[in-house]
C-alpha cells in the first residue's frame, strides 16, 4: 500500500502542489530581467524618442493587488491538502481493492470445498449403486440419475476453480508472486461486529480522508473565488530599468476597466463553492450511512451464519438416515439425491453469510478509514 502506482502517483501530485505553492509565493518577490537591444532600423520625429541599444536591467515588484497573491498562495496550500489527504484516500481504495479480491478467492475457495463434499457423498452413492445394479439390474435408471446428478456438482467445481484463480490471479498483481488456495484464510476470524465496531470506529467522522480532502477543494475554490475578485481590480507595481545612459524607477497601476472573461470566471468560481460545499456534506453522509449499513450486516449474518450451522447439523442426520432407507429400499434414489442437493445449498449458504460478514467487515474499515491501520501500514 505505499510502492503501487496509484499510491506513488498521489504522492508526486502532493510534492508537485507543494511546489506549485512555493511558486505562487514567489509572486511577492520582486522579478529581474536582463535585457538586451540591438536597434535594426528606427525612425522618430524627435531624437529624444530613439530607443537605444545596449545591455540593460529591468525589475519589478508588485506592491499590491488586493489580496490577490496571498489568496493564490491560500489557493495553492489548500491543493497542498487537498493532494494530501487524496494520497491517505488512495491507500485506503487500494486496500478496499486488495481486501475485495482477497475475500472474493476466498469465497471461492470456501465454495470449491463444499462442493468437493458434495461430490464424495454423491461417488460413494455411486459406489453403492454400482453393487446394487449388479445384482438387480432394473435400477440401472437410477444410476444413470446419480451420475447425471455427480457431473453437475463436477461443472460447479470446474467453475468456482476457474472463479477461484481469477481471484489469485488478480491478486498477484499487488503480492508480487502467485497465491495459492492454501494462501488464504480468514482475516476476520474470531471478530464479531461488537469488537470490530469497538477496535476500529472513528470517533470523529470529519477526519475521513475523503471528506477532508474535498474541505481542501472547498477552500481552495474559496481562494480561488477571492483570486478571480482581485484579478477585476487595480494592481501597483514598482517598477525600474536601467542601462549604462538611463536609470528609472517608477510606479505602474494597470487595471482592466474591460474584462468580460475575468467577470465571468467570478461567476464560475461561484458556482464551484457552492457545488464544493454540497459536495462536502453528501461525503459525511455517505460515510455515515455506509457505516450503519455495514453494522447491520455484519450482525445480520453473523446471526444467519449460527443458525444454518445448526441448520447443517440436522440435515447431515436426515442424510444419514435417508442413505441407510435407501439402501434398504424405504426411500428412492430421488429422496437422497434431493437430501444431498439441501445440503449442499445449506452449506453454500453458510459460506455465504461467512463471507457476508467479510465483506461488510471490510467495508466498515474503509468507512472508518482504517484501512491502512488495520493493514498494519504506517503513514
Amino acid at each position: 500500500m505505499v510502492s503501487d502506482p496509484n499510491v506513488l502517483e498521489a504522492k508526486a501530485n502532493e510534492d508537485s502542489a507543494k511546489s506549485a505553492t512555493k511558486a505562487t509565493r514567489a509572486g511577492h518577490y520582486p522579478v529581474l530581467t536582463l535585457t538586451g537591444t540591438q536597434v535594426l532600423a528606427q525612425k522618430n520625429k524627435y531624437e529624444s524618442n530613439d530607443l537605444d541599444g545596449g545591455l540593460g536591467v529591468r525589475g519589478s515588484l508588485n506592491l499590491y493587488s488586493w489580496g490577490g497573491i496571498q489568496s493564490a498562495v491560500r489557493r495553492d496550500k489548500s491543493k497542498e491538502e487537498y493532494f494530501k489527504y487524496k494520497y491517505f484516500e488512495t491507500q485506503e481504495q487500494l486496500g478496499s481493492e486488495i481486501g475485495k479480491l482477497y475475500l472474493g478467492a476466498l469465497r471461492a475457495k470456501e465454495m470449491l470445498l463444499i462442493n468437493q463434499k458434495s461430490l464424495v457423498r454423491h461417488n460413494n452413492l455411486l459406489k453403492d449403486l454400482n453393487v446394487i445394479v449388479k445384482y438387480d439390474g432394473g435400477r440401472r435408471s437410477e444410476l444413470i440419475e446419480a451420475r447425471a446428478r455427480q457431473l453437475q456438482v463436477e461443472t460447479a467445481i470446474s467453475q468456482q476453480q476457474r472463479t477461484m484463480e481469477l481471484y489469485l490471479s488478480r491478486l498477484s498483481r499487488y503480492t508480487g508472486k502467485k497465491l495459492v488456495a492454501a494462501d488464504l484464510e480468514d482475516p476476520f476470524g474470531g471478530e464479531t461486529a461488537e469488537s470490530l465496531v469497538k477496535r476500529y470506529k472513528n470517533a470523529d467522522k470529519n477526519l475521513n480522508p475523503s471528506y477532508r480532502a474535498q474541505v481542501a477543494e472547498q477552500q481552495s475554490v474559496k481562494a480561488e473565488l477571492d483570486v478571480s475578485k482581485a484579478q477585476r481590480l487595480p494592481s501597483i507595481n514598482l517598477e525600474g530599468t536601467a542601462s549604462r545612459d538611463t536609470k528609472q524607477v517608477y510606479l505602474n497601476m494597470a487595471w482592466n476597466v474591460l474584462d468580460i472573461a475575468a467577470r465571468n470566471n467570478v461567476q464560475k468560481n461561484a458556482h464551484a463553492l457552492v457545488a464544493a460545499e454540497s459536495k462536502s456534506e453528501q461525503i459525511l453522509r455517505d460515510v455515515s450511512e455506509k457505516a450503519q449499513t455495514a453494522e447491520i450486516d455484519m450482525q445480520q449474518s453473523k446471526q444467519r451464519a449460527e443458525i444454518t450451522s445448526r441448520h447443517i447439523a440436522a440435515q447431515k442426520d436426515v442424510v444419514k438416515t435417508y442413505e441407510l432407507q435407501f439402501k434398504i429400499a424405504r426411500r428412492t434414489l430421488t429422496d437422497v439425491l434431493g437430501a444431498y442437493n439441501e445440503l449442499a445449498g445449506i452449506e453454500q449458504e453458510n459460506v455465504a453469510a461467512h463471507n457476508d460478514f467479510r465483506d461488510a467487515a471490510l467495508q466498515y474499515l474503509v468507512t472508518q478509514s482504517q484501512m491502512a491501520n488495520w493493514a498494519g501500514v504506517k503513514q
